[in-house]
């Protein structure tokens, strides 16, 4: 991600908001992403939260869960219906 993190400061130099949306946020890899993102946009190692570092901030209630396990499962499944007449 840390790609990632230079593609947006080249769009946006003066620095913005951001919130990241991750897979699977007990992951140390997906976390680790997340801190170079973090990292290279503040311009320091060890950014826990972006807070006005560089210009950059991150909305409040992120990172975000977008993986399979973040959505909500349903608790009963419909019958399977037939395609055929």
């Amino acid at each position: 991600m840390v790609n990632l993190a230079k593609v947006v400061m080249k769009i946006k130099p003066k620095g913005g908001t951001i919130c990241l949306q991750l897979g699977n946020v007990a992951a140390d890899n997906i976390n680790a992403r997340a801190a170079g993102t973090r990292d290279t946009l503040a311009g320091a190692k060890g950014t826990k939260k972006l807070t006005g570092q560089n210009g950059w901030k991150e909305i409040d209630g992120c990172p975000k869960a977008a993986g399979p396990s973040s959505r909500p499962r349903p608790t009963r499944r419909s019958p399977a219906r037939s395609w055929r007449s």
